[in-house]
């Protein structure tokens, strides 16, 4: 909580040499190619994002990191910022900070660390209504959780997000849901009070 922190925009994106003025999608994992992270339920809902909204197209790009191919991103109407391998910490931290919102169109989770991260850097979440996930996130208040694995659903998430919504309730939302969930000063005491009810 002390290192993933909400911070300048401008600044996070200059680190990483971002040049790009738009609201950035963020989708990041260790490998893209991983069915289980569900990047082609993003891919497809950019599609509907794109047909539904023409204008986004010039307003939103997507921006990704992990390993992944090139080939993945050629259909996707939207410009593409592909940080590929982040290597450090901080330069995660900036993707978080650079984003307006995270995308996990996972289909197979339980409890990831990224939805943490980002909440805690003050950047709302959209996700499907599954496992772990739906458990992180607070529907329209710290981000939007999509229907089923539905692709059309989670454009809606990623639309609200960006266009609709009081984005800077979002963030203090997002940033306060972490503090008071998942700060050690919250989660160790739960922990020990679940041990010794098991004792």
């Amino acid at each position: 909580m002390e290192f993933f922190t909400p911070g300048d925009k401008s600044v996070a994106r200059a680190n990483l040499g971002i040049q790009s003025q738009k609201k950035l999608i963020l989708f990041g994992a260790m490998s893209v190619k991983d069915k289980r992270k569900g990047f082609e339920y993003l891919h497809e809902a950019l599609l509907k994002l794109s047909t539904q909204f023409p204008e986004s197209v010039d307003e939103y790009a997507l921006l990704v990191f992990g390993k992944s191919n090139p080939e993945m991103f050629a259909q996707i109407p939207y410009e593409i910022i592909n940080l590929t391998y982040l290597s450090t910490p901080d330069k995660i931290r900036d993707a978080y900070r650079s984003a307006d919102v995270f995308v996990i169109p996972s289909v197979e989770d339980n409890l990831p660390n990224t939805i943490v991260e980002a909440h805690a850097c003050g950047i709302p979440v959209v996700g499907f209504r599954l496992a772990g996930v739906e458990e992180m996130i607070v529907h329209q208040s710290t981000g939007f959780l999509a229907d089923g694995l539905r692709a059309k659903s989670l454009a809606d998430g990623i639309h609200w997000v960006l266009s609709e919504a009081d984005g800077r309730a979002l963030q203090l939302n997002a940033r306060q849901y972490a503090e008071q969930t998942y700060h050690p000063s919250v989660v160790v005491p739960r922990l020990l009070n679940l041990y010794q009810s098991l004792l």
